[in-house]
C-alpha cells in the first residue's frame, strides 16, 4: 500500500512542479544518474559520443531517463545488463534512445507498458507499481514529444523519446533553437562502464 501511495504523490508531482527551462548538458546528466550504479560490475552504460546539450526542464528530463534506466535495469534477465544511450538532433525536436539487451517486449504489449499500474512481470518476480513508464510519458508529452518503445521477444528494448523544440519555444516564448544553434558537448569519446 505504501508503495502505491508513494507512487501515485511522484505522478501527481510531475504535473504540479515547476518548469525551470534552460541549457541541460546530457553527458553530465547521465553521469549524475549511473553514479548510484557506479559498484554494480554487471551493469555497462555506453553513451553516444555527439550528445548535445538541449533546451529542457533539468529535473524532469533526469525524471524521464532515470526511469528509463532503471526499467532497462530492473528488468533485464542477462548475468550482463548492456545499456546503450543515443541521440539525434533535426531542427524540429531531439531525439533519444535507450536500447538494452534485456528480455524484449512482445509487440501486443508495446502501448500497454506506458499505461500507470500496469506491469507486464508478476509483482511477486519483480517489484514494480507500474509508474515509471507513465511518468516518462507524461513528462515527454508536456514537452510536445512522443515516446514509444521498438522491441521483439529476445531482442531487447529500445526505448525512444522526443523533445519537440517547436513546443519548448511556446512555453519560453524564446526564438527556436536550431541545430546549429545548440552548442556541442564533447563526450571524449569514452563510454561509461560501472567495470571501471
Amino acid at each position: 500500500m505504501e508503495l502505491l501511495l508513494n507512487a501515485l504523490l511522484e505522478y501527481s508531482q510531475v504535473e504540479r512542479s515547476k518548469e525551470n527551462f534552460q541549457f541541460v548538458n546530457i553527458f553530465n546528466l547521465l553521469n549524475v544518474i549511473l553514479s548510484r550504479y557506479a559498484n554494480d560490475i554487471s551493469i555497462n552504460v555506453e553513451f553516444d559520443k555527439n550528445l548535445s546539450k538541449v533546451v529542457a526542464s533539468p529535473k524532469k528530463l533526469q525524471i524521464i531517463f532515470e526511469n528509463l534506466i532503471e526499467n532497462a535495469i530492473r528488468f533485464n534477465d542477462k548475468e550482463v545488463i548492456n545499456i546503450k544511450i543515443t541521440s539525434e538532433e533535426t531542427d524540429d525536436y531531439w531525439l533519444f534512445s535507450v536500447k538494452d539487451n534485456g528480455p524484449g517486449i512482445d509487440m501486443r504489449y508495446h502501448e500497454k507498458v506506458f499505461v500507470i499500474f500496469q506491469t507486464l512481470n508478476r509483482r511477486d518476480d519483480v517489484e514494480s507499481i507500474g509508474v515509471g513508464l507513465s511518468i516518462a510519458k507524461k513528462i515527454v508529452e508536456d514537452f510536445g514529444g512522443r515516446i514509444w518503445v521498438e522491441s521483439e521477444i529476445n531482442n531487447g528494448a529500445d526505448f525512444r523519446f522526443t523533445l519537440n523544440k517547436h513546443s519548448i519555444k511556446r512555453k519560453l516564448a524564446l526564438p527556436l533553437y536550431t541545430k546549429s544553434d545548440t552548442p556541442q558537448i564533447s563526450a571524449k569519446e569514452k563510454f561509461y562502464s560501472s567495470a571501471t
